[in-house]
């Protein structure tokens, strides 16, 4: 067994990872229209909410990935360019149950004291990005299950991980730095678009290709930004005059950081993606040749599988 699979699995706790500010749980009833539970999410900048049933329980998460599937689904946009309306999303996409979109995110639910390992082995093995953490010390639930429930997700144990590399308290994570982890990931299709490609030129292309975030390239194929669906974070209404926007132009009025996540081919250590992750807050890196050009992408789940060797 690897050493930092071992410390994992018998010296980190969830709760460990969970230590910090108080969280809030918000959640929404599954009778709730989605048009009103996204008004919600971009109330309350969120990427996914849990949804709940009549008695309380939590019975899954529904993304931003769900709501662009949502959304695409029973429309081959690119080819309803000339003749597409707002209205083909307004009505009846946005007048259904919350509820109708889940099914991607199960409800996963972990002790707090369970060890870090098994939450890894949660995410990785079940390809799920978040999971309910029934936790004794939880200050304020917000329309969420009667239990005491926080939600911890990929991105959190990616940011603890990265606050131990930083602080070199934990001299396991020294071969986080050596191992170079676009080596050890698999090859997989990477999906781009060209920079001219309009808002919904690429939601069409992501629910065709089934892909989270694809990167836009320039004339020469050059990668100089990406989109995701947690970039719809913050919109509460998705109308023709935003899905006609060139995707380039929407990512950069939303940040003024608006390059993607690099590294070079060769020199992205395991060490160096956690922390530009972490640092960051991005939910992938990409990995260019010496022209800048696209070649591999690293997620959150494939950094945290490349740990479960180590």
């Amino acid at each position: 067994m690897g050493e930092v699979k071992q410390w994992l699995d018998s010296c980190v706790s969830v709760k460990d990872i969970l230590s910090g500010p108080s969280r809030i749980l918000y959640s929404v009833p599954g009778t709730t229209l989605l048009l009103e539970a996204l008004e919600f999410m971009s109330q309350h900048r969120l990427t996914a909410i849990p949804v709940s049933s009549a008695s309380g329980d939590v019975l899954g998460f529904v993304d931003n990935v769900d709501i662009l599937k949502h959304f695409c689904k029973g429309l081959d946009i690119v080819e309803k360019l000339d003749s597409w309306r707002a209205s083909d999303l307004e009505s009846p996409a946005v007048n259904v149950p919350i509820s109708s979109l889940l099914g991607r995110n199960p409800t996963i639910e972990i002790e707090e004291t369970a060890k870090a390992g098994e939450l890894l082995r949660f995410f990785v093995e079940k390809n799920v990005h978040r999971a309910l953490v029934k936790n004794s010390s939880v200050s304020e639930i917000k329309e969420a299950s009667k239990d005491n429930l926080v939600v911890c997700s990929q991105s959190d144990v990616i940011r603890f991980l990265a606050s131990k590399l930083a602080s070199k308290s934990e001299s396991v994570l020294n071969a986080c730095s050596e191992v170079v982890i676009d080596e050890k990931i698999p090859e997989k299709d990477l999906v781009t678009i060209p920079e001219s490609s309009t808002l919904l030129e690429v939601v069409s292309l992501m629910g065709k290709k089934n892909v989270s975030c694809l990167g836009i390239t320039d004339s020469s194929g050059v990668l100089i930004g990406e989109f995701a669906a947690s970039d719809l974070r913050g919109i509460g209404h998705i109308d023709a005059a935003l899905l006609n926007k060139r995707s380039i132009d929407f990512i950069r009025e939303k940040s003024a950081s608006s390059d993607p996540a690099i590294l070079f081919q060769g020199a992205a250590s395991v060490s160096a993606v956690l922390q530009m992750l972490a640092n960051l807050r991005v939910h992938r890196v990409w990995i260019v040749n010496s022209e800048r050009k696209p070649v591999k992408i690293i997620t959150l789940t494939d950094a945290l599988k490349s740990l479960s060797t180590m």
